[in-house]
């Protein structure tokens, strides 16, 4: 005769994991003590496990046999979690155990936590556990720390509106990516940049330049043209309209302008008669290296190769302004032969008509002294 297995009942009461089963047609309870991980035996003393006691039950037994689904939920959530395998209901209680601080998530309803946090409920910040829930993120130490350090950063990003970034992405890589938040600190602290004015940049160049909505990737890649740019100028464009262009030549500048170039000769190539003043514009010739450096990172163009150029005298650039702000970068202009051959604006944008027309009067003025010299 084949005997019958044994229903095992489980529920939790106070500390006390219970066990209810029949053993030989008597009711036998065993129990674990969550809060010192003894054991409790069938004679109600204390032993050295269950294992003897619970042997005609597998773990899917012991996990299925408690009425509580939202229990039940939360030991196969503690289930998952290990990387190796329980073959013992006694080893599996003690892993309940580890885990015990975060029951109470779970109670309350939070199902999405991760399993290295070791705050208690008790401990988080409301404002936290709204973020929380609004979002539906993962309840995580690294943003745990990163709220209590910083809650007037998070609860702005919560108040701000956007095109297109997603908040809970955002969120979400500030406490996945350990270097996320810290960078977008050093862009706040180091660099200067406004919280507002920054995340709305990026919203920017998300919805109209088609950057992808990988904000761990656009923090560091903000951060790394920052680091650059300012090393090559302290004032330095936060916000260029084109983002990823702008990056790519400061990256370029930035190893050409390490180069050291012959200062004595390049001041050798300053030529008065290039200089002039024409309407609302004045015509200023370089008279350093570093001027040509400063006018390349205002540019935002390539114009740090040319230097050597310059030095050999294979041409000449001139630098097009505006009287009223002649430290403001206009426009850059290439000549050969005292006649411009290359000419663009900021971003390499091409001239307005103004521009172009005191350009072409300002060609004709070189030509009339190069005709009286001669």
């Amino acid at each position: 005769m084949i005997e019958e297995k044994s229903i095992l009942t489980s529920y939790k009461e106070g500390k006390y994991i219970i066990f209810r089963f029949e053993e030989l047609g008597k009711e036998k309870v065993v129990k674990y003590d969550l809060s010192n991980g003894a054991f409790v035996g069938k004679s109600g003393r204390y032993v050295i496990g269950l294992n003897s006691a619970l042997s005609k039950f597998s773990l899917d037994d012991f996990l299925n046999s408690f009425p509580d689904e939202r229990y039940r939920s939360w030991l196969k959530k503690v289930r998952s979690s290990s990387k190796g395998n329980y073959y013992t209901i006694g080893t599996f209680l003690k892993k309940i155990r580890e885990f015990a601080h975060l029951e109470q998530y779970y109670v309350l309803g939070f199902e999405k936590v991760d399993w290295r946090c070791k705050t208690p409920v008790s401990e988080l910040p409301k404002g936290y556990l709204s973020i929380v829930k609004t979002y539906n993120l993962t309840i995580h130490e690294n943003f745990i720390e990163i709220y209590k350090k910083y809650p007037d950063i998070i609860n702005n990003i919560h108040k701000m509106e956007f095109t297109s970034i997603d908040k809970s992405g955002l969120f979400y890589d500030f406490y996945y990516y350990t270097s996320c938040f810290s960078d977008l600190m050093d862009l706040l602290n180091v660099y200067n940049y406004k919280l507002d004015s920054l995340l709305k940049y990026i919203d920017n160049l998300i919805t109209y330049e088609g950057l992808q909505d990988n904000y761990n990737d656009l923090i560091t890649e903000i951060g790394d043209y920052a680091n650059m740019a300012s090393k090559l100028r302290n004032n330095f464009e936060k916000y260029p309209k084109y983002f990823l262009t702008t990056h790519k030549i400061t990256i370029r500048n930035f190893e050409r302008l390490q180069q050291k170039y012959d200062e004595e000769k390049f001041k050798q190539t300053y030529d008065k008669r290039f200089e002039m003043k024409i309407g609302d514009y004045q015509f200023i010739y370089p008279k350093t290296v570093e001027d040509m450096k400063d006018e390349a990172i205002q540019q935002s163009n390539c114009l740090a190769s040319y230097i050597k150029g310059v030095i050999e005298d294979n041409y000449r650039i001139v630098f097009m302004r505006k009287k009223e702000n002649p430290e403001e970068s206009l426009v850059t202009i290439q000549l050969k032969n005292d006649q411009p051959i290359h000419y663009k604006g900021k971003y390499n944008r091409d001239l307005t008509k103004e521009e172009f027309d005191v350009l072409c009067l300002y060609e004709k003025k070189l030509q009339d002294k190069k005709t009286e010299v001669a």
